[in-house]
């Protein structure tokens, strides 16, 4: 493909000429199976069905309290070269069961075909009553189903308790699908965690460390908290 060539700052899209942009949605548009894709938006994740890069979940987040998740199913036509949204809904997060939702950022796609997002905000009660409070936690979301999984197999829906709760940023896992990096905003300073899980693929369970540096952050530690 062209290059795009270097230039100073602009608020206009450029592209090269071996390239078109096609806007697939907008903050405001209606979803297919009810409600309307949330304003504020941030990570936007692409799973593949049966591996395929033409035809999946599109996840679109959005940084708003309420938080929302928009889970599209999108395929791409070899024809005319352009994606279609086949239907679109936004994920319901049960109260009872996991409280408010705030500020969704960065997140990830998971070896399992699954998304998980993260609250940047730790401003917050235990609102439901269920002995977590309620903001600064990483979620998992089935795109498939558009539900939030229930980590643990017992009672309803949950967040990902046993990572910490913190100004989550963003999170990747390492192949192998046993080992989960995340990252954490402060207001002068910045976190990396890690997190070793019981069962691969399963988050709900395992060892929390978070990493010890030097000064001049040229080797640290892995600390267990």
């Amino acid at each position: 493909f062209a290059s795009v060539t270097p230039t100073a700052q602009t608020q206009n899209l450029v592209l090269p000429p071996t390239h078109v942009f096609q806007r697939i949605i907008k903050s405001g548009d209606a979803l297919s199976l009810g409600g309307t894709l949330g304003s504020s938006l941030d990570f936007t994740g692409y799973v593949p069905i049966f591996g395929s890069s033409r035809n999946g979940y599109l996840s679109i987040s959005s940084e708003t309290t309420p938080a929302a998740c928009a889970i599209l199913g999108i395929s791409y036509n070899n024809v005319t070269n352009i994606w279609a949204v086949n239907n679109g809904g936004n994920v319901p997060f049960p109260f009872a069961d996991i409280g408010e939702t705030s500020r969704f950022c960065s997140g990830t796609v998971t070896p399992n075909n699954t998304i998980i997002v993260s609250e940047e905000d730790v401003n917050g009660i235990d609102n439901n009553s269920d002995g977590y409070t309620d903001r600064g936690w990483l979620i998992e979301i089935n795109p498939a189903t558009r539900t939030v999984i229930n980590q643990d197999g017992t009672g309803g829906v949950d967040k990902l308790w046993s990572l910490g709760r913190t100004n989550r940023e963003n999170c990747v896992i390492k192949t192998g699908n046993t080992i989960m990096y995340s990252g954490a905003d402060d207001a002068s300073l910045g976190y990396l965690y890690k997190f070793v899980a019981t069962v691969p693929g399963n988050f709900s369970s395992g060892t929390l460390y978070v990493l010890q540096t030097t000064g001049a952050l040229g080797n640290g530690t892995w600390r267990i908290i």
